[in-house]
């Protein structure tokens, strides 16, 4: 899910703008008329998709009901379009009001000024005396908050008990380096006749990327938002996947770049070509849905300084160019702290970081979602994560485009290593320098 659009994503997408906008359509019907008050139009954008929109629009519906002077218009898209879109609607002076935001561009829409600073509300509107701090810290900029985590997720390795158990393979324990999963994949698959693989290839993951960087001691970038690799480092990441796709511990390039899809029901662990694959923590409950296989999640390999951190799996935040902050704050604080709110959203986005929430859906959580949890508790407690100061520089969300295609053309032999990494280095330095000016 951290690759490209296929046919079918573009489809979705129009669906998923048409759903939105009818959904928005129908919540607003008979509202405002009889009182005869003008009502204020709040526009919402985010990216997800139909399991999300429904449980968005579920939230929107309960805060109009409780502020019938306000209407919220949300527009789903998927995450490939969402970016472009938004940048369209910025271009055309159409930002909307409510901005479902990523960690990578945060710094980004701090910079240009487009994001509504929410410290001066805290705490007398929006209260957040009870959140997860290390979610909060992360994603600060001046020791400003210019978006609220709507969720916490950490790397996993997603496994699949029932393929591993046909493979006569016991589960990796928490002590899997990357020698020893290369390994453990290569008898996977040479155990069920490559006809299912031991891992999907992770090569042009910028998560997994910069979980093997802070491995070895370093973030990905530095506090003035340059690289903080070397030349090296990429060559060995990307050896490292090359030499898993020759042993067969990998699936090769053709069919994993056949499945560039970001829709979780033609991944390849759903589709049962993998017996592994690397996920965020929130993704469990959606795969799990999708097949009668049992899915776990596992730590990933560890390395010599602790490379996981607790990210916001997305954060909302509100423009700055909006004419109604108030009531901007008022939907992101009644978003993550009501009641009937939390239980609609519930862990689509991951663990909240309220702790009321937390508490509050502890009784109804599923299987998965027990796991989710259970997994965050232990990488939390373990020597394998430590907190990330650092916000992203502007740039970063091109970054991970550029290592996506760059990996991806080492896949395919149609670049060398060697000059794969010249590339993504000379494009990513480009991408930040253009970005911070």
């Amino acid at each position: 899910m951290w690759q490209q659009a296929t046919r079918r994503d573009v489809v979705k997408r129009g669906v998923y703008w048409l759903a939105g906008l009818s959904l928005a359509g129908l919540a607003s019907c008979g509202k405002g008329g009889a009182s005869g008050q003008k009502q204020e139009l709040l526009n919402m954008t985010y990216w997800g998709g139909t399991e999300r929109m429904h449980r968005t629009m579920q939230v929107v519906n309960m805060f109009q009901k409780k502020y019938p002077a306000l209407q919220v218009n949300s527009q789903a898209t998927d995450w490939q379009g969402y970016w472009n879109k938004l940048a369209t609607q910025i271009a055309g002076g159409r930002i909307p009001d409510l901005i479902q935001m990523d960690t990578r561009y945060l710094a980004l829409y701090i910079r240009k000024n487009l994001l509504l600073n929410l410290s001066p509300y805290i705490p007398k509107q929006l209260s957040l005396a009870d959140f997860d701090q290390e979610l909060l810290k992360g994603n600060e900029l001046n020791a400003a908050i210019y978006g609220v985590p709507l969720g916490g997720q950490y790397v996993a390795l997603v496994i699949n008990r029932d393929i591993l158990e046909k493979a006569h393979m016991q589960p990796p324990d928490e002590h899997l380096t990357w020698q020893t999963f290369a390994t453990y994949t290569q008898q996977i698959t040479a155990s069920l006749g490559a006809k299912i693989y031991g891992t999907g290839d992770a090569s042009g993951s910028i998560p997994l990327f910069e979980l093997f960087i802070r491995q070895k001691g370093k973030e990905l970038f530095t506090a003035d938002g340059k690289l903080n690799i070397e030349r090296q480092d990429v060559i060995e990441w990307w050896t490292y996947w090359e030499e898993l796709r020759r042993s067969g511990g990998c699936i090769p390039a053709d069919q994993q770049g056949s499945n560039q899809s970001y829709d979780p029901s033609q991944s390849l662990l759903v589709l049962g070509k993998v017996a592994m694959d690397f996920a965020t923590t929130n993704f469990l409950e959606t795969f799990q849905q999708l097949t009668p296989h049992t899915l776990a999640l596992v730590l990933p390999p560890t390395g010599q300084h602790p490379g996981m951190y607790f990210k916001a799996t997305m954060l909302l935040s509100g423009s700055a160019k909006t004419s109604y902050a108030q009531d901007v704050v008022s939907f992101i604080n009644f978003f993550i702290h009501d009641s009937g709110a939390i239980k609609a959203l519930g862990m689509d986005r991951g663990l909240p970081g309220s702790a009321k929430a937390r508490e509050l859906l502890k009784p109804d959580m599923t299987p998965a979602q027990q796991k989710e949890l259970a997994y965050i508790q232990q990488v939390s407690t373990s020597q394998n994560s430590a907190p990330k100061r650092l916000l992203d520089p502007p740039g970063a969300g091109q970054v991970e485009q550029i290592l996506g295609r760059m990996a991806q053309a080492v896949s395919f032999h149609q670049q060398s290593i060697g000059a794969a990494a010249d590339s993504f280095l000379a494009q990513s330095e480009q991408a930040l320098k253009e970005k911070a000016a």
